[in-house]
């Protein structure tokens, strides 16, 4: 049985509503730091800090992806910015999918390894959650490992 994620997220992932071409065309000023005149914000920089930690060099998560899982975070907090301990999560989240089970669980062990699987399980159930949008997120991006698909039978509804 495949596991379909939401189409939901859509919107918060491609920055728009496809039902309204005007919604969420632009892209905000703090994500940016004011078009990197000030550097990147806060959340971006931490959640590069938090890539790293978990073992995924963080050049090698796309700019359009950490501004997108900061726009999701943002979102799930209410508009307001997320704390460090919710970057944290969905870095985790985004290093399992990008680096796979095998590499993740090399760089950080067993127990952090379960708890993300255990993660997405419980975002596979869900299907509309914000660890199901970082999950679909890294599915469109193409950044995802192909074991990670195959071991949650992944696939993105529309």
């Amino acid at each position: 049985m495949r596991s379909t994620l939401p189409a939901s997220c859509f919107g918060a992932i491609f920055g728009h509503d496809p039902l309204s071409p005007l919604q969420g065309r632009v892209i905000r000023f703090g994500m940016l730091g004011f078009f990197g005149m000030f550097g990147r914000s806060r959340e971006v920089r931490l959640l590069d800090e938090a890539v790293s930690e978990k073992g995924l060099s963080s050049w090698r998560v796309p700019g359009a992806m950490k501004i997108t899982t900061v726009r999701l975070l943002k979102e799930a907090a209410g508009g307001r910015a997320p704390d460090e301990r919710a970057i944290r999560d969905a870095a985790a989240l985004l290093a399992y999918c990008m680096l796979g089970r095998t590499h993740f669980a090399e760089a950080n062990g067993v127990a952090e390894t379960e708890r993300v699987e255990a993660r997405m399980e419980a975002a596979l159930e869900a299907g509309d959650s914000l660890d199901a949008c970082l999950v679909l997120l890294t599915i469109h991006a193409k950044e995802i490992q192909p074991g990670i698909v195959e071991r949650y039978d992944l696939e993105a509804s529309r």
